[in-house]
């Protein structure tokens, strides 16, 4: 799927997979600026409530701000394809982190808590609940700040089990 479009966004090289979607690096085409853009697997598409599972996780998403969730940019509905436009990260998820790295010394445990627990907070206070919180989700910058990623099956408090 590299160099193809997502609206306004070339798509340069994957950077994730997941059951349901795929997460790529792009390139706004004017811009020029990086954007990671999750795109809804074609085979699903078709189905209305995936399309509309995936359309309110971008909503959800957008309507968080916290400096350690992933910043929703846009949202791109095109007739086979949904996507999902975040800004671009770089560094690494805790799962590789550890993988590379081996054990993490308890201070920076600590801090990745600390940040890890203040977005929680922040999205329980606004009623929302990730509900899918793993090493993988969890993206750490190479300046140590964390990004929560991945609220596609996250719910709001009061609807649903």
């Amino acid at each position: 799927m590299e160099g193809n479009i997502a609206g306004k966004y070339k798509l340069i090289r994957i950077i994730g997979e997941g059951g349901m979607a795929s997460v790529y690096e792009a390139e706004h085409e004017i811009l020029g600026t990086k954007a990671a853009v999750k795109i809804l697997n074609p085979m699903l598409s078709g189905n209305a409530q995936i399309r509309e599972r995936f359309r309110n996780e971008a909503k959800l998403m957008a309507s968080l701000d916290h400096p350690n969730i992933t910043k929703v940019i846009d949202f791109v509905d095109q007739p086979n394809q949904l996507s999902i436009v975040m800004e671009f990260l770089n560094g690494e998820d805790l799962q590789k982190k550890i993988k590379r790295s081996g054990a993490i010394s308890p201070d920076e445990v600590k801090e990745l808590f600390n940040q890890i627990l203040s977005a929680f907070q922040y999205a329980h206070e606004n009623g929302v609940v990730h509900r899918d919180i793993k090493p993988s989700n969890i993206f750490i910058l190479p300046d140590g700040r964390v990004k929560i990623l991945d609220f596609g099956i996250a719910k709001l408090y009061g609807q649903g089990n």
